[in-house]
């Protein structure tokens, strides 16, 4: 999900509320760790199917699509998904992909994690408060809108030091700056480093190619992937973007065509920590078919 746009932030560009092109654009170094209110801390995750998320007050409702990030020991509910069997504080998620499954367990709960909602946030302030940014805001320039492929020059953050020691930067969010401040400038996309891995035909334990979607972006030998029903692979070798397959080591188990996987893409650079060096972003070279590799798609 390297490139994910907000809903209210689709919505705004569909009713010409916002200008890529038009408006001033900026980017925020995310810390989504600092709560906002449609950024959550999620304190356990159960280790079943389908996994039950606890976070207090979350605010969801169901068919808001949660990204789930942080977990530790129960890595498979790193999602990206759709709420569901929503209560006050607690939830469960299905794939975007196809009729949408559970996205299950696969390990005891260990520590951390937080959720963003990307269908109810609209403004900056939904979404970033306090330490939640790091560093200062950089301008986005020299933007294009080519085919509905927003992309843009390269920019940079200068001098990016953490609010308290060990901050993690776990993703970048890019907003429309036209309304003056962080309760009034729209949302548009959320940039974690990472790209889903979707399986489009069932994969069997023994197997040691799993058959997907298009990459969007590559990923490297050696990455341990987890997929949404709790099973995980690690690649034996790099994959590229636009393959269609991933050489992997045995899986721990079978995986029906439909799971998906959140997986950090090749140089993505993130998660990082800020040192009080500068932070340089390169907007990568676009890619069809499907989603590209560019800032965002709509």
């Amino acid at each position: 999900m390297s490139g994910r746009m907000f809903d209210l932030g689709r919505y705004g560009f569909g009713e010409k509320m916002l200008g890529w092109v038009a408006n001033n654009q900026s980017a925020a170094l995310f810390d989504p760790t600092q709560p906002a209110p449609f950024t959550k801390e999620i304190t356990n995750v159960t280790n079943a199917n389908p996994a039950v998320y606890t976070s207090a007050a979350h605010g969801a409702a169901n068919g808001d699509i949660i990204l789930v990030g942080g977990v530790l020991g129960n890595l498979s509910v790193n999602q990206l998904g759709r709420a569901t069997a929503v209560t006050t504080n607690t939830f469960q998620m299905l794939t975007l992909e196809g009729a949408g499954m559970n996205v299950a367990g696969s390990g005891a709960y260990v520590s951390g994690g937080y959720m963003i909602n990307l269908t109810q946030a609209e403004f900056v302030s939904d979404v970033i408060v306090g330490n939640g940014r790091v560093g200062t805001d950089a301008s986005i320039t020299s933007r294009t809108d080519v085919g509905g492929v927003f992309s843009s020059a390269n920019f940079t953050w200068t001098t990016v030091s953490p609010d308290y020691p060990g901050q993690l930067v776990a993703a970048i969010i890019f907003y429309d700056a036209a309304g003056g401040s962080d309760a009034t400038n729209r949302l548009v996309a959320i940039n974690d480093g990472k790209l889903q891995v979707v399986c489009n035909t069932n994969a069997n334990s023994s197997d040691t190619v799993v058959l997907v979607e298009p990459l969007v972006a590559g990923i490297p030998s050696g990455t341990q992937i987890w997929f949404s029903n709790g099973q995980s692979a690690t690649t034996t070798a790099a994959a590229l973007q636009g393959d269609r397959t991933l050489t992997v080591s045995a899986l721990s188990g079978a995986i029906p065509a439909g799971h998906q996987a959140d997986v950090t893409a090749t140089a993505a650079g993130l998660p990082f920590l800020p040192s009080g060096g500068n932070v340089n972003f390169t907007v990568p070279v676009l890619w069809y078919p499907g989603l590209p590799t560019a800032i965002m798609a709509l």
